[in-house]
């Protein structure tokens, strides 16, 4: 009886490790299809995530030139300036400047003759904001030396004095993005302190003084 038993087990022990060794591989072979299908399925989404990311790139690079150096007419400088700006962010610009000028007379009469020379120095200081769509609006303070002298016959003299004035502008800008190019800015401006007074009672009074600022430069 039990030889019989045995003789009975045996195959169909077998035959169930069989169908054992069949299931798994057609549960492998079906687990291989379904990253095969998984991998096509997310091939879309890797390449649309590839394509964003090219995209965020090229935004980071349309960013506004960080630095700038322009040649200024009028403006801050009161007669001209020379200028280096940094956009500390991407709407607010940072800007330091100076200029330098002198001027001379003499006249000439029987009595003799009389010379005078002055010379100024200034350094334009501002803020802007730039996220105007092509408009600015800053402000700043223009620190100012001022010296003179003048002489004639039997006399002399000579002074010199600082001043710093306030600054408000607003204006158009042109400005680079994204890589190194041309600047340009054209605007109104007001520059307010002592001396700027237009009434004649009263000529070293506070007062404000309309102005004009034009520059051209680059950006990068």
């Amino acid at each position: 009886m039990f030889r019989s038993n045995r003789q009975t087990f045996v195959p169909a022990l077998l035959t169930w490790l069989a169908l054992g060794s069949v299931a798994v591989a057609q549960e492998q072979a079906e687990s291989a299809a379904g990253v095969e299908a998984s991998a096509e399925g997310e091939a879309p989404v890797d390449a649309a995530s590839i394509a964003e990311a090219e995209q965020a790139d090229d935004t980071d690079t349309r960013s506004p030139a960080k630095n700038g150096l322009f040649l200024e007419g009028l403006g801050p400088g009161i007669l001209y300036s020379l200028n280096y700006e940094r956009l500390v962010i991407d709407e607010l610009a940072v800007r330091l400047g100076f200029s330098y000028w002198s001027v001379t007379a003499s006249a000439t009469s029987s009595a003799g003759s009389a010379e005078a020379s002055a010379s100024f120095f200034t350094v334009p200081m501002t803020v802007t904001y730039v996220g105007l769509r092509g408009l600015e609006v800053g402000g700043g303070m223009t620190l100012m030396h001022a010296s003179g002298a003048g002489s004639t016959v039997g006399a002399s003299a000579s002074g010199s004095g600082f001043a710093p004035l306030g600054t408000l502008l607003v204006g158009y800008r042109l400005h680079p993005v994204g890589s190194a190019g041309f600047q340009f800015r054209v605007g109104g401006m007001a520059m307010m302190g002592e001396g700027l007074s237009l009434s004649a009672d009263n000529p070293g009074g506070f007062g404000v003084l309309p102005w004009l600022y034009l520059s051209a430069g680059a950006g990068f």
